[in-house]
C-alpha cells in the first residue's frame, strides 16, 4: 500500500491514490511557439526583470506595488495581442495553495490535537476556531494594515468637502472672508487628496484580494483533506452534493464577502461623518435625512430576512441536485440496465426547478429591495432635506450650504447604496462559513494502520515487507464519541430525578469507575455497544506474496475487513493494523 499524503490532489490522468511525478507544466523553453510569433512583444522584452519563478508583484519594489507599475508591460502587451497563459508569470507567494495550507493547517491540526488531549483528561475545551486560524494563518498585522488604510482613505475624502466649502465662502464674500490655509495650497490639496485616497484604496483592495485568495485556497485543501480523513458516522452527516457545493460556491462567497469587508465595516462611519458636517451646514433639516435612514431600517430588515430565506432554500436545492446527479453517475449502469433514464431525469428536473425558483424571487427581492428602494434614497433624501430647510430656516440657502452638502450628500450615497450590499454579502458569506465549520468539525477515523511492525508482533514475522497483521481487533462503523456522549446524557437524566443523598452516594460509588467509564473498551458489557461492533477480536497474518481469499455470506464483514486494512473504519480500543509493504492490492 503506497502512503499518499490526503493534501495532495488526484492526478489528472483519473489514478486516485497515487502521487504524481514532478509536475509537467510548460516551461520556458516549452512556450517558444508564443515567442516566435510575437518576439518583439513578448512580455520579458519590455520588462526589466524576468523572474518566472517569482511573480511580477513580488518581484516588483515598494513604488510598483503602490502604484501597480509592474502591471504596465503586461498591459501594454495586452493592447498589442491577446494575453497567453505564460505571459502573465508565476502566481504570488501569497497565493500559492500550498503555503496556504502549510500554514493554516498546521494550526487547525494543533487545535484539534489540542481539543483531543483534553477531552482524554475529562475536560470540557472550546470547539477549534476556524476564523482565527484562517486570520492568523494569513497575519493578523496585515488585515489592520488594510483596515488602516481604507479608514484613512475614508477620512481623507472629506478633505476636498471642508477645502470646497473654505473656497466658495472666500469667493462669495468677495475675498474677504480668509482661507483656513493659504490659497494655493488648498487648490493643490483638491488635487492631492483624492490622488491619495486613490493609492490607499488600491493597496487596500490588493491585500484584501490576497486575503480572499489566501481564505479560498486554505479552505478547498482543508476540505479536500476532510473528505478523505471523516470517518463513516461522519459521512452519514453529510453528501458529495455538500462537499461539491461548499469546495465551490461557499469557498467562492467568503471570497466575495472578504473583498468586499472593507467597504462594509468603514461605511457606516462614513455615514456618521457626513451627518455630522450637514448637521453643522443645515442645521435641524438634516433630522430629515436621519428619519428617512431611520423609516428604511424596517424595510432593511425584511429585505434581509427575505433574502437569507431564499438564499438557504436555494442552497438546499443546490446540495439536493449535485447529490442526485452524484448518485446517477455512481450507478449509471444499472440505470441504463433498467432504463430508468427518464425517470431520474424528471426528478433532477423538478429539482432544478425548485432552485430557479427560489433564485428567481431572490433575484426579484434583490433588485426591487435594493435598486429600487435602497438605491433611489440617496437621491431623494437631499431633496427632502433642503426643502425642510428652506421651509423652516430664516437664512437662505447660499451656495456655499448647497454646494458643501450636495457634496456630502454624494460622499454618503455611495456607502449609504451599496452598505445594504454589504449586508447581504456579510449574511451569505456567514451561512457559507457556518457549513463550512460544521463539516470541518464532524468526526474523523483514527489513525491506527501502522507502517511498520506491529507493537505486538514478536516473532517478527510482521516486519517481513508486504505482510499485513492484525492481533485481536475490533472495528465498528459508528461513532463511538457520539455513543459515548449519549449514553451519558441518558445516565444524566435518570439521575436528575433522584435525591441529594442518592446522588451523593452514586457519586462515591461511581469515583473508581470514572476511569473506565472514560474509555470505550472492547469487551463492554453493554449489549448496545456490542451490537454496534462489525468485527470483534478478528487477527490474521498475510505474508508476503500471498493471494488470500476471504469468504462467507452477505453481512459477514468481507468489505468492513478490507475497509479495516485500509484505515477507513473506526478501531475500538487499542486495535492495531500493521502494514509494511509498499504495494498492495485489495478487491471486493
Amino acid at each position: 500500500m503506497e502512503n499518499v499524503s490526503p493534501s495532495e490532489p488526484p492526478s489528472e490522468s483519473g489514478t486516485a491514490g497515487v502521487a504524481s511525478g514532478p509536475s509537467s507544466s510548460p516551461t520556458a523553453s516549452d512556450t517558444s511557439v508564443a515567442s516566435n510569433e510575437h518576439p518583439k512583444t513578448k512580455i520579458s522584452d519590455v520588462n526589466s526583470h524576468d523572474t518566472p519563478d517569482t511573480s511580477y508583484e513580488d518581484a516588483s519594489n515598494c513604488f510598483g506595488v503602490w502604484t501597480l507599475s509592474y502591471l504596465t508591460p503586461l498591459l501594454q502587451l495586452g493592447g498589442k495581442r491577446p494575453l497567453q497563459i505564460d505571459d502573465v508569470g508565476q502566481p504570488s507567494r501569497a497565493d500559492r495553495a500550498d503555503l496556504a495550507y502549510a500554514r493554516v493547517g498546521v494550526m487547525w491540526e494543533e487545535m484539534v490535537k489540542t481539543k483531543k488531549e483534553a477531552v482524554k483528561r475529562g475536560e470540557e475545551p472550546p470547539e477549534p476556531d476556524l476564523f482565527s486560524v484562517l486570520l492568523n494563518g494569513y497575519g493578523r498585522n496585515k488585515v489592520i494594515y488594510a483596515f488602516s488604510l481604507y479608514i484613512i482613505s475614508a477620512v481623507l475624502q472629506f478633505g476636498p468637502v471642508v477645502i470646497l466649502n473654505d473656497l466658495v465662502v472666500h469667493f462669495q464674500s468677495n475675498y474677504e472672508s480668509p482661507t483656513l490655509i493659504n490659497l494655493w495650497v488648498e487648490v493643490v490639496l483638491l488635487f492631492v487628496l483624492p490622488v491619495a485616497v486613490s493609492f490607499l484604496q488600491s493597496r487596500h483592495n490588493c491585500i484584501m484580494a490576497h486575503l480572499s485568495v489566501f481564505v479560498r485556497t486554505a479552505l478547498s485543501t482543508m476540505l479536500y483533506k476532510k473528505a478523505l480523513t471523516v470517518s463513516a458516522a461522519g459521512r452519514l452527516q453529510t453528501s458529495t452534493g455538500q462537499v461539491v457545493n461548499m469546495m465551490s460556491n461557499d469557498t467562492a462567497q467568503l471570497q466575495r464577502f472578504l473583498q468586499f469587508m472593507g467597504f462594509f465595516f468603514v461605511a457606516p462611519l462614513q455615514i456618521v461623518i457626513a451627518l455630522v458636517m450637514i448637521y453643522q451646514q443645515i442645521g435641524n433639516a438634516t433630522w430629515v435625512g436621519v428619519a428617512v435612514m431611520i423609516v428604511l431600517v424596517p424595510v432593511n430588515m425584511i429585505v434581509f430576512t427575505v433574502v437569507n430565506k431564499y438564499r438557504r432554500l436555494a442552497i438546499k436545492h443546490t446540495d439536493s441536485r449535485v447529490k442526485m446527479i452524484n448518485e446517477v453517475l455512481n450507478g449509471i449502469r444499472i440505470l441504463k440496465f433498467y432504463a430508468w433514464e427518464k425517470p431520474f431525469r424528471k426528478e433532477i428536473s423538478n429539482i432544478r426547478e425548485e432552485e430557479m425558483q427560489a433564485l428567481t424571487k431572490l433575484a426579484y427581492v434583490q433588485a426591487v429591495g435594493f435598486s429600487m428602494i435602497l438605491l433611489s434614497v440617496p437621491i431623494i433624501q437631499p431633496i427632502l432635506v433642503f426643502l425642510t430647510y428652506i421651509a423652516t430656516s430664516d437664512e437662505p440657502l447660499d451656495s456655499a450650504r448647497a454646494f458643501t452638502t450636495v457634496a456630502l450628500f454624494n460622499i454618503m450615497r455611495f456607502p449609504f447604496a451599496f452598505l445594504p450590499m454589504g449586508f447581504l454579502q456579510y449574511l451569505q458569506a456567514r451561512i457559507a462559513f457556518c457549513r463550512l465549520v460544521r463539516y470541518m468539525h464532524l468526526p474523523e477515523l483514527g489513525e491506527y494502520v501502522v507502517n511498520g511492525a506491529h507493537p505486538e508482533d514478536t516473532d517478527g514475522t510482521g516486519s517481513i515487507s508486504g505482510s499485513v497483521v492484525m492481533k485481536n481487533c475490533s472495528f465498528t462503523w459508528s461513532d463511538l464519541i457520539k455513543y459515548k456522549e449519549s449514553t451519558e446524557g441518558t445516565t444524566n437524566k435518570k439521575k436528575v430525578g433522584k435525591k441529594k443523598e442518592k446522588k451523593k452516594s452514586m457519586k462515591k460509588r461511581t469515583k473508581g469507575k470514572s476511569e473506565t467509564d472514560a474509555v470505550i473498551e472492547v469487551d463492554a458489557e453493554t449489549s448496545s455497544l456490542s451490537d454496534l461492533i462489525i468485527l470483534k477480536g478478528v487477527s490474521l497474518k498475510i505474508n508476503p506474496g500471498s493471494l488470500v481469499a476471504v469468504i462467507g455470506p452477505v453481512g459477514s464483514g468481507k468489505s468492513s475487513l478490507l475497509s479495516s486494512i485500509l484505515g477507513e473504519i473506526e478501531p475500538i480500543g487499542d486495535s492495531k493494523v500493521s502494514v509494511t509493504c509498499k504495494r498492495n492490492s485489495f478487491c471486493c
